[in-house]
């Protein structure tokens, strides 16, 4: 399964971003497509993404 639309780039993921994937993981998820919403936060997202 792919979550199609996410925001784990968001600063409300700052404290628990892992804990965050390894939850949508275990869930049974197997991708999850980041969206860049911010232009000038756009590098982080694309780092992110790329992990």
């Amino acid at each position: 399964m792919i979550d199609t639309h996410c925001h784990m780039d968001s600063s409300r993921y700052d404290d628990d971003r892992e804990a965050a994937f390894q939850r949508a993981f275990d869930a049974g998820l197997t991708h999850l497509v980041l969206i860049g919403m911010v232009p000038n936060s756009i590098d982080a997202t694309l780092a992110l993404a790329e992990r």
